[in-house]
């Protein structure tokens, strides 16, 4: 039943609303990007509508990889913060991982025909309507959209989980609209899982380490920045650009302290 109601959700039309609207919030999102910066505003905060536009600049690091998994593993952390690259490993060491394989997860995917195909957005009749609306209700129907496309999106959602876990196994199913697909995510191995069955040596060139557990040892004084700046270089600096309701900001905001809170007892 489940399965129907994912179809259903496409033949209806709420399938390709979603995509019209995450069309629109691109485009919306880019001209009010363009005018904040023409302000000359790194932050901007429309109090009538709930929504912030801040710009933030990031470090992008090209790091060393065995330099820093050796690293890691003389420090003894190398196995907790890393999964093993699958494609390194050879057909005799994925047979040997097998019984500490990671349950894969299952998604359903949706491969339009060209009869599901969206070509309903007129990008330019909708570009020439917003140019000419002022920066605030740019702003205003940007945070309409959103609300719209976020319902469309958790409904969607909410269709392809509860027909993973109804409908079990199933071939690809063709109907009117396209296909709809089982498929699962890649097998994953756990580095420390890994560390009494495979060689150092394969553990230093298949690990890839999750680099943003990495601040966690550096705030119990395990890791120093100076020695983590050897094994790395910096190679660009972005200027991203976020605009975001003030609900979803403030949910940012407490789970950053709390991570900070937690982050600040393991100094």
């Amino acid at each position: 039943m489940s399965l129907e109601e994912m179809k259903k959700f496409i033949i209806e039309g709420s399938y390709a609303k979603l995509k019209l609207e995450e069309e629109k919030l691109k485009l919306l999102k880019s001209f009010i990007r363009n005018e904040q910066d023409l302000l000359n505003n790194k932050r901007m905060f429309w109090r009538e509508h709930g929504v912030i536009g801040e710009f933030i600049s990031n470090k992008v690091y090209e790091y060393d990889h065995l330099e820093l998994n050796e690293l890691l593993y003389d420090l003894g952390i190398l196995p907790f913060i890393s999964q093993l690259d699958s494609n390194l490993l050879s057909a005799e060491e994925l047979q040997i991982l097998k019984p500490i394989q990671v349950s894969v997860v299952k998604y359903i995917r949706y491969s339009p025909n060209k009869y599901g195909k969206i070509n309903g957005f007129k990008q330019n009749a909708f570009s020439e309507y917003i140019i000419e609306l002022p920066l605030s209700k740019k702003v205003g129907l940007w945070k309409k959209t959103f609300k719209e496309a976020e319902l469309l999106r958790t409904a969607w959602d909410n269709r392809r989980n509860l027909a993973v876990k109804s409908c079990g196994w199933f071939s690809p199913i063709a109907f009117e609209m396209g296909t709809l697909s089982l498929l699962e995510t890649p097998a994953c191995y756990m580095a420390k899982d890994a560390v009494e069955l495979l060689s150092k040596e394969t553990l230093l060139k298949c690990a890839v380490v999750d680099l943003q557990r990495i601040v966690e040892f550096t705030a119990r004084g395990i890791l120093k920045i100076s020695e983590l700046n050897k094994t790395r270089k910096i190679t660009d600096i972005q200027r991203k650009y976020f605009l975001i309701t003030l609900e979803k900001e403030q949910r940012k905001r407490l789970y950053w302290h709390s991570r900070l809170e937690g982050l600040s007892k393991l100094t």
